[in-house]
């Protein structure tokens, strides 16, 4: 009975329901969902990708063939959010897109006759993914370069010029709470991040940001870090929700490009007049890499860490009390260790961020910490165990 009452739950635990065709992916990362999508007539016309069961995106075929033999999916717009941002760049233009994802960003800048592109992508099974199911086959071509690397780390070893920026979607349609704050994408939305990149622009080159606009602040945020670093306020608008889905659009640029494209393409204009997004009076603090919680509203500690800490001090002083009550073993409560461990935790957290900002915002990196950390404790106290005499706390402490 012990052994079946252990082998129901975690059965039940490993059972996973899924929809025919779906396929699951493992990575460093996430668990990865991809589902084949498919026309009226049975044609494939991309997939949805979910992140840990959540959406994140999808594989679509936007050539200007497909869209012909299926008009139900709408005409191929030039300002979508994945044509968009070449509109205001030039001509055979060379490319870099952060967060390239399955293909979708980069399937457009071959669309666009983009001279070169350099594409960013963390996730090895996601640049798989897109390798193996995107219709239009980006990955295939020999204009594309890929990077797995973090785009932070990319942006500090690069020493490429670009005439144009792309910021992709990354993670920021996941609008999480103010206790799960700590995400891959933080280190790339802080001011120093966009400062690395306006240094990679030629002199008419523009940066381009696409982001899922739920919180406004998110938004005053964006604005007000593109108008610091390139010292004018950025253009901003929504893209069209059609067959790709909308989002808001960020266009910043050295010099007078930006407002240069607008005078001379009076579609684009009109387009960007029509959809203009007014940034609303108020401030919101700026990410910068020491403060680097874009999701986090304010620069304060949320209720929610307060609320959690105060239970684990309970929980901890209520099991040290009944361990002492039911061992006998005396002792008291020490203020100094216990002041030691608060300490050694913020030590902990800013190595790892440390770590985030010269190797990258991998998973790697923070196991590699906790680990070298741990194994240092473990020889402390070994040696602590073996000192003879004993060293005097205060020396401990210091040393």
């Amino acid at each position: 009975m012990v052994i079946v009452s252990l082998v129901v739950p975690v059965a039940l635990l490993l059972f996973e329901p899924s929809h025919s065709g779906m396929k699951t992916l493992w990575t460093p990362y996430q668990q990865i969902h991809y589902e084949p999508e498919y026309t009226l007539s049975g044609e494939v016309r991309g997939g949805m990708l979910q992140i840990n069961h959540m959406y994140y995106q999808e594989t679509l075929n936007l050539s200007p063939e497909f869209l012909a033999r299926h008009p139900e999916l709408g005409r191929e717009s030039s300002y979508n959010r994945y044509n968009l941002p070449f509109r205001f760049a030039g001509s055979s233009p060379k490319v870099l897109i952060v967060g390239s994802g399955t293909g979708n960003d980069v399937a457009a800048a071959l669309r666009h006759n983009s001279m070169s592109v350099d594409a960013v992508e963390i996730d090895p099974a996601i640049i798989e993914l897109g390798k193996r199911e995107h219709p239009e086959h980006p990955y295939d071509s020999s204009r594309v370069i890929i990077h797995m690397d973090d785009a932070r780390s990319f942006l500090k070893r690069t020493n490429q010029r670009y005439d144009l920026i792309l910021f992709g979607l990354l993670d920021s349609h996941v609008q999480f709470s103010d206790y799960s704050n700590m995400q891959i994408d933080n280190f790339v939305y802080t001011e120093e991040a966009f400062r690395e990149a306006s240094r990679l622009l030629t002199p008419n080159g523009v940066i381009f940001v696409k982001f899922r606009i739920n919180r406004e602040w998110i938004g005053m945020r964006l604005s007000e870090i593109l108008e610091q670093v390139f010292n004018t306020p950025p253009l901003v608008f929504a893209a069209e929700r059609n067959y790709t889905g909308g989002a808001t659009c960020f266009v910043a640029g050295n010099g007078n490009h930006v407002n240069d494209v607008l005078s001379t393409d009076q579609e684009l204009a009109d387009f960007v007049h029509r959809n203009r997004v007014a940034a609303n009076a108020g401030t919101v603090p700026v990410t910068t890499d020491d403060w680097p919680y874009l999701y986090q509203q304010n620069r304060q500690i949320p209720r929610t860490y307060y609320s959690v800490g105060l239970l684990v001090l309970f929980i901890a002083i209520a099991f040290h009390m009944s361990v002492k009550r039911t061992t006998q073993i005396s002792g008291r409560f020490s203020v100094f260790f216990f002041s030691m461990g608060v300490g050694f935790m913020l030590l902990e957290t800013q190595i790892i961020s440390r770590s985030d900002l010269f190797f990258g915002t991998v998973w790697q990196v923070t196991g590699f910490v906790i680990s070298a950390l741990l194994v240092t404790l473990l020889f402390a106290n070994l040696i602590a165990e073996r000192m003879n005499p004993p060293l005097n706390r205060w020396t401990w402490a210091v040393y």
